[in-house]
């Protein structure tokens, strides 16, 4: 007993075709167009379609929060200073000399009074440059009432934002382990106890504060959680992060501020306010034998500004603030890293200063500490690229005041960005989502800001965000939003496709950006980067304006790509982009050579007009139905299915408003519902041609779409009238005479206008001059109505594709759609079975009427409702399982990368490179040798002489009745044999006479294989079957198989007849017999195979890879 399984030598079939009726398949290959580094946005959409057997919708992305739901500001500060100026504190013992200056002034040269005023007014100016809106109050030397009225005062003005209290001690004692911080009495002539219990219930949340005293660190104990009373009180909507605290202490619970004269005594809040001035200090005093021609008061003498990054002081601003925000990113926690560095301007001020306090004061033997905690950050590598851009510019700048004689010199700006900018082209290298991310990113983000650098950032940034979603991802956790979303306002033209590529990506991962792009106006943006696609940028232009544009092709795509996410499902989006135009620019493009920018033109105007009645009506009016009706005819199969997804979103109505109130007008109600249903009746006509077209994925987006014809509240009586007439007869009769002909055309004038005659009528030839006719008697004309001629003509095509179809799931969706009509037909019946037999009357059939209008009045009353009921609100819920995953599937397909991707084949080290590799050379010798031999026998002298002498290779026994079709592979030794039904038979003729593997092609019954052939026999061998059903499949070559015996042996073999594998199935245990291998599967998608034993037992192999 041998069991035998296969990686089926050849996989389901690619491409499923049917010769009734149905246009051919379009079979152009896009691996040239791969090869050549194209874009790969679902060109392989219809293979993957006829090869999965459900249509899962893809995954959606795990997406990272990134987004700051609690945006909050810092509007009111409390300063408080406990100086007492002139007495030192009693627990505190000073050294001598020891750092004296408070705010950079010194107290001592002035009157004690006027200094604390000089230092609170410094105080508050410092703090000014980060906050300049804030509200700022000072509190010298207080009381505790004074705090109280200050901290009540501060919370009442900030409502809910933060309040910030920053509290000097350095004239009071230390703070104790009961949570205690020293303030005066109204005679100060003690020291008043203040708990920061009652601080925090005075300032509340969400708050900051700053303590700037020995032994600061003492009191983060304190602060885990707020008072209860503020919480319910000050709390923004009960979130953590509005109730919590931040602290910023100067140093631990047993540690001294520093002394160091050559330093501020208040050092930590200079490093919190003054950093420039403070790390540019610190680093001479590190650094004497370079710096020593320097001297701290140099430092003041740096001309510029902080806030303009082209003066050298706004240049080292620019690039600490780069740096200390790169190394919070790398080493904080992403979400400890928002909350810090991206909710609050001023929060993010202080603790990118506080960094530098960190590595300040460390070097002093102080070690700041914080609420929440924050890792060790004062050895970061970054801090040395602070010290050279440090030492550049101080070195620049001595030169220029101290130029040589003759020489002229100029400020030249640094090249610390272009250098981090260089570092992140290099990690882009190699780069990927198994590796740390670029520590440079952030670096990326400030170099936005600069006009200089700006390009190459974003063109940097562009290939990051293409490694995939994590990219993304990283990006927008980093900040990168607001930057991108500022851009789009810039008149740039060379940011223009760039930006559209950055856009792409990051709607891609996230499509509720959507909201923020219509907020700011940016789909104007790309609006008008699609128009420019067109020879004039947009107008009147001819149909074929777009063939002359210069601009890429992936940049149109990628431009209706991001215009159909900010329409999708988002009303304000349709709404913005409608007035601009969108639909004329779209028309105008669908002549464009690219087939890419046809599919997403065709899907950019679904999305604009989809549950939107509005742009529905107006883009019927400008006639654009019957332009993209043209599309079901393109040579794609990938734009015939978009342009029957847009004809589907375009069908279904609701009611006009102005006609929902109290005093409905009946005969503008009656001529809406006419018109609407003339439209639907022509777009459904339009896709009966996409039902006979020879792609799988276009009949079923088809279907799809004349699902919502069919099952609209308005249709679906008419269609179950349909059903029940044919019900028990055919639905198509023999051709009619020409006065029925005139009959039918005369239904044509129901809509009682020209355009409405000739569109029905252009159509109707177009659609069915290959069909049969439909005979539509009297009984259902009076039923019906008008029209009732294109109701049966589409319920006769979904019947015949329901029986005759080929692909499963097209038959599929039509099943569903039938056995819904059908459905409700039954519903209905049993509805009147169970009305009759309440009231005792005898069931009979409702009597016909000669008004049509009748018809319309009675099933509005049982499938309609009133007239606010015609609202169609999109697809029923009972087809949701049908509906295609295809436009979902696209829209993600912008996650995957897009800028010329390494093919595999082209990697020589690769399984498919080295393939790739070696089939022309093993193939070129028997190439050679067939040439050979055809030249010999064209010589007519050689042909009389030669003989052929036949000998007896091989006895194959198909173990069939009849052998139909024989097929060689023209360079591998393999024969293909088919027998009289659909059994594929495989054979090395050289290695063995047994056959390899035996598969099925899964005709119908009563049909066989015609047609054997190998297509792409230098490459990914690919094998044809045809069958007398009309059906071609098309199947990939793999070379595996199994075989499975009774002493539990598996053996794994290539299609040559190779053995890859020995695997001993199960071994005995303690005498116990096992069962031999009764059945063996491969996983039709990875490296599994699982084994089953007549024993019940199942195992499952893996490769060593």
């Amino acid at each position: 007993m041998a069991v035998t399984s296969q990686l089926p030598a050849f996989t389901s079939p690619r491409v499923s075709t049917a010769s009734n009726g149905y246009e051919p398949l379009s079979m152009n290959g896009n691996r040239q167009s791969e090869r050549a580094g194209g874009l790969r946005f679902a060109q392989d959409a219809e293979k993957r379609k006829a090869t999965e057997k459900q249509d899962d919708p893809p995954k959606p992305m795990d997406i990272v929060p990134w987004r700051m739901r609690e945006r909050m500001k810092t509007m009111d500060v409390a300063l408080v200073l406990c100086l007492n100026i002139g007495t030192d504190p009693p627990d505190v013992e000073k050294s001598t000399p020891c750092a004296r200056k408070e705010c950079w002034v010194d107290p001592f040269s002035m009157p004690a009074k006027k200094a604390i005023e000089t230092i609170g007014n410094t105080l508050q100016s410092q703090y000014e440059r980060w906050q300049p809106r804030a509200r700022y109050k000072q509190s010298l030397d207080p009381t505790v009432e004074k705090i109280r009225e200050l901290c009540v005062n501060r919370r009442r003005l900030a409502k809910h934002d933060r309040v910030l209290f920053h509290y000097n001690g350095h004239g009071v004692p230390r703070p104790t382990q009961n949570g205690e911080v020293w303030v005066f009495n109204k005679s100060y002539t003690q020291y008043i106890p203040l708990l920061v219990y009652d601080l925090q219930s005075w300032v509340g949340t969400p708050s900051i504060y700053v303590f700037d005293c020995s032994a600061a660190g003492v009191l983060l104990s304190h602060f885990t959680s707020p008072p209860p009373t503020q919480t319910q009180t000050h709390g923004r909507n009960g979130s953590p992060s509005a109730n919590e605290a931040i602290v910023l202490a100067a140093c631990a619970a047993d540690e001294l501020l520093p002394m160091n004269p050559e330093l501020c005594a208040d050092v930590f809040t200079s490093c919190l306010t003054t950093p420039i001035t403070v790390a540019l200090r610190w680093f001479i005093s590190q650094n004497e034998l370079s710096m020593a021609h320097l001297d701290a008061s140099f430092i003041e003498r740096i001309p510029g500004k902080l806030t303009d990054r082209k003066t050298p002081l706004g240049e080292l601003n620019w690039i600490f603030t780069a740096i200390t925000d790169t190394i919070a990113w790398n080493m904080l926690p992403r979400e400890l890293f928002q909350k810090l560095f991206r909710q609050d301007l001023l929060v993010a001020s202080l603790f990118r200063n506080f960094l530098l306090a960190e590595r300040i004061m460390k070097s002093e033997g102080c070690s700041p500490c914080s609420l929440p905690a924050l890792p060790p950050t004062n050895h970061h590598s970054l801090w040395r690229s602070w010290d050279l851009a440090a030492e550049v510019c101080l070195n620049q700048l001595y030169k220029l005041s101290n130029p040589y004689p003759n020489v002229d010199m100029s400020f030249q700006p640094s090249r610390f960005f272009a250098e981090q900018l260089t570092a992140f082209e290099v990690w882009l290298q190699f780069g990927s989502s198994e590796k740390p991310p670029p520590q440079q990113l952030p670096m990326v983000l400030q170099v936005l800001l600069s006009q200089v650098h700006r390009l190459r950032a974003l063109v940097l940034l562009k290939k990051f965000l293409d490694l995939g979603p994590w990219a993304v991802n990283l990006a927008l956790s980093v900040g990168i939003f607001p930057y991108v979303l500022k851009l789009l306002q810039s008149p740039a033209s060379e940011l223009r496709q760039v930006l559209v590529f950055i856009w792409a990506k990051i709607l891609a991962l996230d499509s509720s950006c959507q909201v923020d792009l219509v907020k700011d106006d940016g789909h104007s943006y790309f609006i008008s980067h699609l128009a420019a696609g067109l020879h004039n940028g947009g107008g009147n232009q001819s149909a074929y304006s777009a063939a002359n544009s210069m601009m890429p092709a992936e940049q149109k795509v990628m431009a209706a790509f991001i215009i159909s996410v900010i329409c999708n499902k988002y009303l304000p989006g349709q709404k913005s982009c409608l007035p601009q135009y969108l639909h004329k620019i779209c028309i105008n493009l669908l002549q464009d050579p690219d087939e890419d920018v046809r599919k997403w033109i065709c899907l950019c105007l679904a999305k604009l007009w989809e549950h939107f009645d509005d742009a529905k009506r107006i883009v019927i009016e400008d006639k654009v139905p019957r332009i993209l009706g043209t599309k079901l005819r393109d040579d794609r199969p990938e734009v015939r299915a978009a342009a029957a997804y847009a004809l589907g979103t375009l069908v279904g109505f609701q009611c006009d408003p102005n006609t929902s109130g109290k005093h409905v007008d009946m005969s503008r109600l009656d001529d809406f519902l006419r018109q609407r249903a003339h439209d639907d009746i022509v777009v459904a006509l339009e896709l009966l041609r996409g039902c006979r077209d020879g792609s799988p994925l276009v009949r079923r987006e088809s279907v799809l779409a004349l699902a919502n014809v069919i099952l609209h509240n308005y249709h679906q009586p008419r269609f179950e009238s349909v059903a029940k007439h044919f019900k028990n007869q055919p639905v198509s009769a023999p051709a009619t005479s020409p006065a029925d002909h005139g009959s039918s055309r005369a239904e044509l004038d129901f809509q009682g206008s020209n355009d409405a005659r000739n569109s029905l009528e252009s159509v109707n030839d177009m659609s069915f001059q290959s069909s049969a006719d439909v005979f539509v008697d009297e009984e259902l004309l009076d039923e019906i109505g008008e029209g009732a001629k294109y109701y049966a003509q589409i319920w006769h095509v979904l019947k015949e594709m329901q029986s005759r179809d080929p692909f499963p799931q097209v038959v599929d969706a039509v099943k569903a759609i039938v056995s819904f009509v059908n459905a409700s037909i039954l519903e209905a019946e049993q509805d009147q079975l169970r009305e009759n037999s309440q009231t005792g009357s005898v069931l009979a059939s409702p009597p016909r009427s000669a008004n049509p209008e009748s018809l319309t009045t009675m099933r509005t009353e049982r499938s309609l409702g009133a007239v606010s009921q015609l609202r169609r609100e999109g697809t029923v819920s009972g087809l949701a399982h049908i509906q295609a995953p295809q436009k979902e599937e696209l829209f993600a397909q912008f996650n995957d990368p897009i800028l010329e991707p390494v093919q595999e084949d082209e990697d020589p080290l690769s399984e498919k490179g080295a393939e790739s590799l070696h089939n022309p050379s093993s193939y070129s010798p028997i190439e050679y040798d067939a040439a050979r031999r055809m030249s010999t026998l064209g010589d007519q002298e050689e042909v009389k002489d030669f003989t052929m002498n036949l000998r007896q290779r091989a006895v194959l026994n198909n173990d069939a009745e009849m052998t139909s079709l024989l097929l060689f592979h023209p360079y591998e030794t393999m024969l293909l044999v088919a027998d009289e039904k659909d059994q594929i038979s495989l054979y090395n003729f050289e290695e063995t006479e047994t056959k390899v593997l035996t598969f099925g092609n899964k005709n119908p019954p009563g049909s066989r294989l015609t047609s054997l052939n190998w297509i792409n026999e230098t490459e990914e061998s690919l094998l044809t079957c045809g069958s007398d059903d009309g059906v071609i499949k098309i199947y990939h070559a793999c070379f595996a198989s199994c075989s499975g015996s009774h002493n539990q042996f598996i053996k794994v073999f290539r299609s040559d007849g190779e053995q890859l594998a020995l695997i001993r199935y199960h071994e005995g245990f303690l005498g116990e017999r096992i069962g031999p291998v009764s059945c063996l599967a491969f996983h039709p998608h990875r490296l599994f195979l699982a084994a089953g034993a007549t024993d019940s037992v199942v195992a499952v192999y893996s490769s060593d890879k």
